[in-house]
Order: structure tokens, then C-alpha cells, then sequence
């Protein structure tokens, strides 16, 4: 982010306090703390995918963030960027979710705490959704058309699906009390 744009934001008066500002040709130490915060700003944003959460962190004023935002095509990238990264890291961990499960843990019917491993077929197919209306959206700005493949990966994750919840119900059937079990 370093001398990415001219105007650079301000800090939230709580922040930070005033400093001389006098204008020198070297980098003044509050030019410095506001790229330091700029960067610490966009790292969280990348990180939680949330505004605020990033501002509260960084203690940058939001009205200066958004502000830059509209006017330095540079720094908008890099906001759009981090935004980027994190909805990836999100969307990695839910399929990571929907292929592998969660382990849970319950109490049978003797009392016991067992750990049983939670599939959501329902997460996958909303997952799946998305993925094919990005492909959609992808392929409409491209003009391609690979419609035989995108199928051949949808089935080849349903049927992953499919063997992840049969693997379970099997376990969950050789359990004591069998299927019917409350584990």
C-alpha cells in the first residue's frame, strides 16, 4: 500500500493524537501510522471479511476509508482484493465442510459422550449452486461453453457426497442400538 494515492485516511481522533504537520520531503511518522493502519486494515479484511471489524482493528475513520475507496483506483483494487481472499478462504473452509463433515458430540443412550461425524448434503448442494452460476457467469463473459465437464465435476462431488453420507450411516448402524440409537 505505500504511496499508492495521495490522500491517505484519517485516523479516528480516539486513535490516535495529533501530531506536527508540518510537511517535510522524508515520510512523517503519521503518514507512516497511516499506511502501518492501512495495511493492518486490509490484512483484517482479508482475514474476516468484514468493514468494520477491520476499521474497529485499525482505527482508520471510515468516512476517509471509503472516500480514498472511491477515489484511487489503487487502493479500491486492493480493498477488493483482500475482500477476495477472504470470501476464497471462507468458501474453502464450507467445502472443506461439506466433503469432510464436523464431529459433533452427543450422548447416547448409556449416557455416554461419543463423537459422531455431521455431513450437511445441504451445504454441498448450496455450494455446488454457487460454483455453477460463477461457471455460468464465467463462461457468459467468455463466450466458452464447457458444459460436459462442468457436469462430469458435479457428479464426481455428488457422488463424493453420497459415499461420505453412506460411510456414516454405516458406522452410525454398526454403533450399539444400531441405527435406531439416539449416537
Amino acid at each position: 500500500m505505500a504511496d499508492v494515492c495521495a490522500d491517505e485516511p484519517r485516523v479516528t481522533p480516539a486513535a490516535e493524537p495529533a501530531e506536527n504537520t508540518a510537511k517535510t520531503n522524508a515520510e512523517s511518522p503519521k503518514t507512516a501510522s497511516i499506511k502501518k493502519r492501512t495495511k493492518l486494515f486490509l490484512d483484517h479484511l482479508a482475514e474476516r471479511c468484514n468493514v468494520a471489524e477491520a476499521l474497529a482493528v485499525s482505527g482508520l475513520a471510515s468516512s476517509s476509508l471509503y472516500l480514498k475507496r472511491r477515489s484511487c483506483a489503487q487502493f479500491r483494487a486492493a480493498w477488493d482484493a483482500a475482500l477476495e481472499q477472504g470470501y476464497s478462504r471462507l468458501e474453502a473452509d464450507l467445502l472443506d465442510r461439506a466433503l469432510n463433515g464436523e464431529n459433533q458430540q452427543v450422548v447416547n443412550r448409556k449416557g455416554e459422550i461419543v463423537t459422531l461425524k455431521k455431513i450437511s448434503n445441504a451445504l454441498g448442494l448450496a455450494l455446488l449452486k454457487q460454483h455453477g452460476l460463477r461457471v455460468a457467469a464465467i463462461r457468459a463473459l467468455h463466450g466458452t461453453n464447457h458444459d460436459e465437464h462442468a457436469m462430469e465435476a458435479k457428479i464426481a462431488i455428488i457422488k463424493k457426497l453420497e459415499q461420505l453420507a453412506n460411510h456414516e450411516a454405516k458406522k452410525k448402524a454398526q454403533q450399539p442400538g444400531g441405527a435406531h440409537g439416539s449416537g
